[in-house]
């Protein structure tokens, strides 16, 4: 990320106008230096900071859940299906659900920002079972259901 930001900084940040502000200038509506008075260069020129070092970003969420069914009829109108299914296959560990986002907040706790580290990282999701709770460890599950 550091890599990202200081190769943007060395090109964009350093008072270069933004795509927006080239198509006025090519247009002919505005010249470079109108633009510049106004303010209209990326980040007024101010440098992005660089990132913390050692810092938990988002995790990716990954969850393949399967279920193998049959169908058996009884006649015309009953029908028996034995199912069986298997929740998180790949037993991938999931450490930030869907709604789990970090804080924007400074405050050097845990899900802030400055706070988060590798070795505090302890939200691995998987709270409730089976279809009620997706992320969650590998999970099998039984089931029957008959129509008549």
């Amino acid at each position: 990320m550091n890599t990202l930001i200081s190769a943007f900084n060395a090109q964009a940040a350093q008072g270069a106008l933004t795509p927006a502000g080239r198509s006025l200038v090519s247009a002919g509506l505005f010249t470079e230096a109108q633009l510049r008075a106004a303010g209209a260069v990326f980040n007024n020129g101010i440098p992005v900071d660089l990132a913390p070092q050692d810092q938990v970003g988002l995790d990716s969420f990954i969850n393949t859940d399967i279920r193998l069914s049959w169908t058996y009829r009884i006649k015309e109108r009953v029908s028996i299906q034995p199912m069986m299914e298997v929740f998180n296959l790949f037993n991938i560990a999931n450490y930030d659900t869907p709604g789990n986002r970090l804080g924007g907040f400074l405050d050097a706790s845990p899900g802030s920002i400055n706070g988060t580290s590798p070795g505090l990282r302890n939200n691995r999701y998987g709270l409730g079972s089976g279809s009620f709770a997706p992320g969650i460890p590998r999970a099998f599950q039984l089931g029957i259901r008959v129509d008549f």
